[in-house]
């Protein structure tokens, strides 16, 4: 006789959609307790091709890149409203913004950038001591959406400007920037390595340029600092690396999770050595500064429910022929 877990499971499959068993299903209680930290990350739209396997995604690289390091993670949609939103965030340790091809500022992934910005900065400005500070990571497209939301821009004003960086490159570290908190403690080899060796890798059409940094009058002047550039294929140079002068906010251009995560074969991704441990660096940093947060669900079981673990990975490099290895997706809408 077919049990009600088969028939379940074979319901979805036919549907075409993930699943996951409730604990009453399982017939197997939640554990009481969990460990951290765990960092959301933000889903967004897919597109394209992608649009068959669910209405959202993640790209896999940004959660192995997060797991490497210790941390457990959830998907953070970007359709939640600000109430779900702030109950998330203050249940959580930490926020990693991805990259990814979504529209500014009119789209559900900017307006929730823009909100998860916005709740950090306020909640870091009041902090105490039993919640300890909140860290954002941005990369690429996030970090673009945290300048951009600092900045106050919008569609007759945007900070950013068209430029090609589909490529490797070396950072051009800035005087200053080997005492921030980001760099100070990267192997003084390795920090000579990431100037002259091509260990990151870029994939954007938008670049802020660092006047936009550099302008005394400017929101980004007042709160960031400007830590290394970069040049695009036509010689443009925009801003790699930035950290926020007093918060726990950080976010590069270029893609760290790429290093070692990403193995397509359209892109010149750095994996060598140097480049991996760079990388590795980077995801360490960020992951020590969510252990200074204490913020946990009320309950293990909200946790267990939304762990990422709880979806399956589809290898994207092989069914659509994407540049991104594997992916999440989700069909909450």
């Amino acid at each position: 006789m077919m049990t009600t877990e088969i028939l379940l499971v074979l319901l979805c499959v036919a549907a075409g959609v993930y699943c996951s068993l409730t604990s009453v299903e399982r017939g197997v209680p939640y554990p009481p307790t969990y460990t951290g930290p765990v960092i959301g990350v933000l889903a967004q739209t897919t597109f394209g091709k992608m649009e068959k396997f669910g209405h959202s995604y993640i790209a896999a690289s940004y959660v192995k890149y997060l797991e490497m390091s210790g941390a457990q993670v959830i998907p953070v949609m970007d359709s939640l409203s600000a109430e779900e939103l702030n109950r998330t965030l203050h249940s959580i340790n930490g926020m990693l913004i991805p990259g990814g091809g979504q529209i500014f500022p009119d789209s559900k992934f900017y307006r929730a950038s823009k909100f998860i910005y916005d709740w950090t900065v306020s909640y870091n400005k009041n902090q105490t001591e039993t919640q300890g500070h909140f860290p954002l990571w941005g990369t690429c497209l996030g970090f673009e959406a945290m300048l951009y939301a600092e900045a106050g821009a919008n569609e007759t004003n945007d900070i950013r400007f068209k430029c090609s960086a589909h490529m490797a490159n070396n950072l051009t570290i800035q005087e200053g920037a080997q005492d921030s908190r980001m760099l100070k403690n990267l192997d003084s080899k390795l920090y000579q390595a990431v100037q002259t060796e091509k260990l990151v890798y870029n994939s954007h059409s938008f670049c802020i340029s660092p006047d936009k940094i550099e302008d005394t009058d400017s929101p980004l002047h007042k709160n960031y600092n400007l830590l290394a550039v970069n040049w695009d294929a036509e010689g443009q140079q925009y801003i790699a690396l930035v950290e926020h002068k007093t918060l726990p906010i950080f976010a590069s251009q270029f893609h760290p999770e790429k290093n070692g995560f990403e193995w397509t074969t359209y892109e010149d991704i750095p994996h060598s050595k140097n480049a991996v441990l760079f990388m590795q660096y980077l995801a360490n940093f960020f992951l020590d500064e969510a252990r200074q947060n204490k913020n946990q669900f009320s309950e293990s079981a909200e946790f267990y429910k939304r762990s990422i673990n709880n979806f399956s990975p589809v290898y994207t490099l092989m069914a659509i022929n994407s540049t991104l290895e594997t992916c999440y997706f989700f069909h909450e809408k």
